[in-house]
């Protein structure tokens, strides 16, 4: 399984843990390079993946208004059968959108 933020403005970093919030201090998994990759024995099909996406800001971010533009793709590649080696999209068709301190 592959998470990848393709990021249009701005820079983010991202963090993952399995069938728990992620803490930044704690987590399982971070981000290189805008994607985290999971082998199959990393994980099982019962597990969930909490993601935390964040922005890599810089002190003066603290008084601005700046965007943070990115799309965020998870996919999976079939393993076995007629489809092996086929991708598929985790987000099955829906779109995602989440909010951060929208104040």
């Amino acid at each position: 399984m592959i998470l990848f933020a393709d990021v249009i403005f701005n820079k983010i970093f991202f963090y993952a843990k399995l069938n728990d919030f992620p803490q930044f201090y704690t987590t399982d998994w971070l981000d290189q390079n805008d994607a985290i990759a999971f082998k199959p024995t990393d994980y099982s099909i019962s597990d969930g993946v909490f993601i935390r996406v964040r922005p890599d800001f810089a002190l003066y971010d603290l008084i601005s208004k700046r965007e943070y533009i990115f799309n965020f793709i998870a996919f999976s590649q079939i393993n076995t059968g007629p489809e092996a080696g086929k991708f598929i999209d985790l987000h099955c068709g829906d779109m995602q959108i989440g909010y951060a301190n929208g104040s």
